[in-house]
């Protein structure tokens, strides 16, 4: 079972050991962050993965609210889901 965690953003424990991955695919954020660290242009893995520039404009912003602080899914929840842990997810969960 899918679940939103941000916009675009799902984790689901069946995909990826529950790493937040882009909404209908098995990639995950951080492959996306690291390819985009590693020199590739956004334009570069969209072609690459099969993406668009939205999915990469969510999986940075994902990232970037994780690093600010704002918790999520994942970080730190053993379940994956803010709910089974008492964390408070930064958007609406939704069940996909």
């Amino acid at each position: 079972m899918a679940v939103e965690i941000a916009p675009r953003i799902v984790v689901d424990p069946n995909v990826r050991f529950g790493k937040p991955v882009i909404q209908g695919t098995r990639v995950t954020v951080a492959t996306v962050v690291g390819q985009l660290a590693g020199g590739l242009t956004p334009e570069e893995v969209v072609e690459e993965y099969a993406l668009t520039l939205e999915d990469i404009r969510a999986a940075l912003s994902y990232a970037a609210n994780i690093l600010a602080g704002g918790g999520a899914a994942g970080a730190g929840c053993p379940e994956r889901v803010p709910q089974a842990c008492g964390h408070e997810a930064p958007y609406r969960v939704k069940t996909l």
